[in-house]
């Protein structure tokens, strides 16, 4: 077996292992910071108690829609007065 193959292989199963365990290999680094959670959702609580959960005004807004092009402005107006 040629010394490139067996890189190869070396390579594909390194990462076929680390992608079986990429999701505890996460969750062992996040770990140590787990307090973070607590302290963000405390803190959201503190500022804003009445609206904690809920959402924010400019997630419940309706989307903006433009209004239509007045006729005055329209691009045929605007080459006739040009004409003229």
């Amino acid at each position: 077996m040629s010394l490139f193959k067996n890189i190869n292989e070396r390579a594909a199963r390194k990462s076929e292992m680390v992608r079986r365990n990429a999701k505890a290999l996460t969750q062992q680094n996040e770990n140590p910071f787990s307090f973070w959670d607590d302290i963000k959702r405390r803190q959201s609580m503190e500022r804003d108690p009445e609206n904690w959960g809920k959402l924010n005004e400019d997630c419940t807004r309706p989307s903006f829609k433009a209004n239509p092009i007045p006729v005055a402005c329209s691009i045929t107006n605007f080459e006739e007065s040009r004409i003229k």
